[in-house]
């Protein structure tokens, strides 16, 4: 039972830290934060299956050239 007690405490202690730390990078304007519409995800390319138009527009806007140019 003490095994069990540690880790839950120990996992909660990390997510605290990272909280903590981004909290802190946020106040200290080193990090900005900005919504982003579900739309203009470009990094969805890779993360899910989209359509070719979906792709191409990602590829686009990440910079990233196709074989073809």
């Amino acid at each position: 039972m003490t095994a069990k007690v540690q880790f839950s405490w120990q996992r909660t202690l990390h997510n605290d830290v990272q909280y903590h730390f981004v909290r802190d990078m946020i106040e200290d304007k080193r990090v900005l934060l900005v919504k982003v519409d579900t739309l203009k995800h470009t990094t969805d390319a890779f993360t899910k299956s989209v359509s070719s138009e979906k792709f191409s527009w990602c590829r686009e806007t990440m910079g990233i050239v196709g074989l073809d140019k």
